[in-house]
């Protein structure tokens, strides 16, 4: 795995969940964005990030994680890391859309749970589906 993107407007959640994530795997490079349109701006320079592991929040102002979602696609095409959808939403139709989009990995609760990063993050993952509630 090359890198991890924080995606969320929540400075405190992006805290804890690099924290996790640091606990799990101290040497993975992690990237926090507050907006999503400077995620997306960065992943569409740096083409590193563009096999990173997201994990993105839905409910953001300027753009949602759904915003982001079909923004990735449309600029960002050769994006090959994988999305999952990290949100305190209990929305239905969320997790619904989430498991109905082939881009996103999974919906998961915030905040992160130890055992999916240590799943994702070891030399060779496998389904990490099991952690999350698709």
């Amino acid at each position: 795995m090359s890198s991890i993107i924080l995606i969320d407007d929540d400075r405190i959640v992006n805290y804890i969940n690099r924290k996790i994530i640091e606990i799990q795997n101290p040497d993975i490079v992690i990237h926090e964005f507050l907006c999503p349109k400077t995620a997306l701006e960065n992943i569409s320079i740096e083409e590193s990030l563009r096999t990173s592991t997201i994990f993105l929040d839905l409910n953001m102002p300027v753009m949602s994680g759904w915003e982001f979602l079909a923004a990735i696609k449309n600029r960002i095409p050769k994006f090959t890391g994988k999305i999952y959808i990290l949100s305190s939403s209990i929305d239905r139709d969320d997790k619904e859309s989430a498991k109905n989009d082939p881009w996103v990995e999974d919906f998961c609760s915030k905040p992160l749970n130890p055992e999916l990063i240590k799943q994702i993050t070891s030399p060779s993952p496998t389904s990490a589906r099991q952690y999350g509630t698709l």
